[in-house]
């Protein structure tokens, strides 16, 4: 191997150092039920923030700017085309997070697990 050539072997390894092969690790009750409160909890901050009229104002405005705005501008030159595609289509991603939060926040609260010495015995 010489320079900055890399083996596929050497690729997987690193990327799997970072977290990022798609595999999913599993999670305890405990460790996911602290992820659904974290989530929440950001939730109701996003929903505090644009639940107000000025949130409303500015939410409704955000949305008129990216998600009720095409993506792919077919007048443009074919090489001006793409990266203003992918740009639109990552603001719609930012609008589907805080809308996403938003849901979640008026979602019930996540509950927590129950204990294996709660188990009802019958």
């Amino acid at each position: 191997m010489t320079g900055h050539q890399l083996d596929a072997t050497t690729i997987i390894e690193n990327l799997k150092k970072m977290g990022m092969t798609g595999e999913k690790k599993e999670q305890s009750e405990s460790q996911l039920y602290k992820n659904a409160v974290s989530r929440y909890r950001v939730g109701q901050t996003f929903h505090n923030v644009f639940n107000t009229e000025d949130g409303k104002a500015v939410l409704n405005h955000l949305m008129d700017q990216t998600l009720r705005r095409p993506c792919w501008n077919k007048e443009l030159p074919s090489d001006h085309c793409m990266p203003q595609g992918l740009h639109r289509e990552g603001q719609n991603s930012i609008m589907q997070l805080i809308l996403n939060y938003m849901a979640i926040a008026e979602s019930p609260p996540p509950t927590e697990p129950k204990k294996s010495n709660d188990i009802p015995l019958n």
